[in-house]
């Protein structure tokens, strides 16, 4: 999304910078270096060429929002995650009781890797979910509601997700996941 692409968002424990095209063979690392992730987040390996063509889809396409976090708690302030969102249209019956009067808008699926393990439980992943969550309430018109889809194994993201106000809303089990959900809009629910 060409919305963020000269933005930093700055908190105590890290920052948020955007993806650009001189960080992309460190993403790509962490994958390559730890099949784990690959596996925690969903993913598949990419090759470093589609990893190149991910990261341009991901500055150019309007219904994504990325940005790379940087671990303020280091010296060189080091590479550490990602954080992103999907944007789609909003539809009244994906949440039973929305009301019929509801206007239109998006909701927002929200995911979030801290890759580095030395950058785990530092509160980085928190902080993160935060400032991204109030960059987008204040640039993402109608965004009413964001989804995270957790694996039902990935027990530190569930405790993250329901630390900053998620609640469950449904299970997936043929995909072992859980979907947990934060209402911006209280007229959609």
């Amino acid at each position: 999304m060409r919305l963020n692409e000269d933005v930093i968002i700055e908190g105590s424990k890290c920052i948020l910078v955007p993806y650009t095209k001189d960080l992309v063979e460190q993403y790509h690392s962490w994958f390559v270096a730890d099949p784990e992730l690959l596996d925690a987040t969903g993913s598949e390996l990419l090759t470093i060429e589609e990893e190149y063509e991910n990261q341009e889809s991901w500055r150019t396409d309007e219904s994504k929002l990325t940005f790379l976090i940087r671990d303020k708690t280091t010296s060189e302030q080091m590479l550490c995650g990602d954080i992103n969102c999907f944007f789609s249209d909003f539809e009244k019956d994906q949440f039973v009781d929305c009301e019929e009067s509801s206007p239109d808008g998006l909701v927002g699926e929200i995911n979030i890797m801290i890759a580095e393990k030395a950058s785990r439980r530092k509160g980085i992943a928190e902080e993160a979910l935060e400032i991204f969550t109030q960059y987008m309430q204040k640039n993402i018109v109608n965004l009413r509601v964001l989804v995270a889809k957790i694996q039902m194994k990935n027990k530190a993201s569930i405790r993250l997700f329901e630390k900053m106000g998620y609640v469950e809303f449904k299970r997936v089990e043929c995909f072992e996941e859980i979907h947990y959900v934060l209402k911006l809009d209280p007229s959609c629910f």
